[in-house]
């Protein structure tokens, strides 16, 4: 039994908040337990790599933006509320992110065009405010007339902080230090204009990042060296026959890598698909394999413990949303074979225990 936990936002037919799901591997069905809690205005939410405490965005009810904080290691997996702070930002928070310490929250807005870093504590409970990071920048596209950072992942080792600035066709690299209460930038890598960073994913051995750009579609391939700087292995564009038909944006959304390092898959919300490539462990270099289509407009991608890729279509104007379970393909023509789906009214972001 896997479980997921849907953060919904506000609609005429849910109420915002925190929903639990459970996927069972052996009969490939996905149920719905309930509601863990309310939270109007959820955004995002953020699981611990050791899955004992999960984070979540919100607004509180005079419309300021919360940071949650919840206990998960108990032995029905419910959450337990253990606190949460006011955020200072700009009312449009888009990521968040925990560090593999589980020590640091790390929370993108948008508007705000910066990154917030607040304690993660033992308890549960966000902690105190330590840092507020601003960028600038503009470029040519749609959204870039000026700074819109859209996420930020820790490196797997913890020492920098990585933001993927869609506005200013920038990734940032920022020098984690929070015993000094310093993060400060270090590196960066700009996108040919136009392309718009969205998503970021990290290798395993932590040396390769691969870059989704949202407008383009593009995936790029770049070297995080010891000091923080990047550099371009390749830019790779997979063509799937689907894309021929998108005028402007391509809105590509989430890009994950799998657990062994061997192969990446990023979402396409404008054709609904989610595109597979191969990974050359020696290089780093992407090989197209091919494209699996989705039910939904696939916003969210994560691992199971069990091997499936689950993907949440968030809710549109023209389609539900919904979580999707896909098995692995090795062989054939398809990649990823659709298993199991759940709609999902006003689903907008999600982790997987």
């Amino acid at each position: 039994m896997e479980h997921i936990y849907v953060g919904r936002k506000n609609g005429e037919k849910t109420q915002g908040g925190i929903y639990h799901y459970l996927y069972n591997e052996e009969t490939q069905k996905l149920s719905l337990l309930g509601l863990e809690d309310v939270l109007q205005g959820f955004t995002y939410i953020a699981l611990t790599y050791n899955r004992t405490r999960l984070a979540a965005t919100g607004q509180d009810s005079e419309g300021h933006d919360l940071l949650v904080g919840y206990q998960l290691d108990t032995p029905d997996k419910r959450l337990k509320r253990c606190g949460q702070v006011r955020v200072g930002t700009a009312g449009d928070i888009c990521h968040l992110s925990v560090n593999r310490a589980g020590t640091l929250l790390l929370v993108t807005d948008f508007v705000d065009k910066a990154v917030h870093f607040y304690e993660f504590l033992p308890n549960g409970a966000p902690g105190a405010f330590l840092a507020r990071v601003p960028f600038e920048g503009k470029s040519t596209g749609y959204r870039q007339g000026s700074s819109h950072p859209h996420s930020a992942y820790f490196s797997p080792d913890d020492r920098y902080a990585l933001v993927a600035d869609l506005g200013a066709n920038t990734v940032w690299v920022l020098r984690c230090q929070p015993a000094d209460n310093r993060f400060d930038l270090v590196g960066s890598w700009r996108a040919p204009d136009g392309y718009g960073p969205r998503h970021i994913a990290f290798h395993p051995n932590g040396k390769y990042v691969y870059v989704l750009m949202e407008i383009t579609g593009h995936i790029a391939v770049l070297e995080l060296h010891s000091n923080g700087q990047l550099t371009l292995i390749e830019l790779i564009f997979a063509v799937s026959p689907a894309y021929e038909t998108v005028e402007g944006s391509l809105n590509a959304a989430d890009i994950l890598v799998d657990m062994k390092g061997e192969r990446l898959y990023a979402s396409y919300r404008s054709v609904q698909e989610i595109d597979v490539f191969g990974i050359d462990r020696r290089t780093g270099k992407l090989s197209p394999l091919g494209y699996a289509p989705t039910r939904g407009m696939v916003r969210g991608l994560h691992w199971g413990r069990s091997g499936v890729l689950y993907a949440l279509g968030e809710e549109l104007p023209q389609v539900d949303g919904g979580v999707e379970v896909f098995s692995v393909e090795e062989n054939g023509a398809a990649p990823l074979q659709s298993r199991a789906y759940i709609a999902s009214p006003q689903a907008f972001n999600f982790v997987v225990y």
